[in-house]
């Protein structure tokens, strides 16, 4: 008899996008939106010029590894500020109790 395998269920990702949509966004929404604006680096929000949390934690863990600190630092804050645990964990329990 074979075993099924466990599906994984699908996340949401953060897509980087094209150098296009990149200056389109800055035109849009201004530089608040990149961690370095003068050359595009760090896209930190959506096409809406919110913040999205999966661009704020990918570029929080791509900047140390650049050795960007004080582009960290400012992804590390907004990261707080906007993706804090509190709301994760309530969506999370909302889910467990469906």
């Amino acid at each position: 008899m074979k075993r099924k395998s466990r599906v994984s269920p699908k996340r949401k990702t953060w897509k980087r996008p094209s150098t296009t949509k990149r200056r389109s966004l800055k035109q849009k929404c201004g530089s608040r939106c990149f961690g370095i604006p003068k050359s595009l680096k760090f896209p930190i929000c959506n096409s809406n010029c919110s913040f999205n949390c999966h661009a704020l934690h990918a570029a929080e863990s791509r900047t140390t590894q650049f050795n960007y600190y004080k582009v960290h630092k400012k992804a590390q804050n907004l990261f707080k500020k906007y993706c804090s645990m509190k709301k994760r964990k309530s969506k999370r329990s909302k889910r467990r109790l469906k």
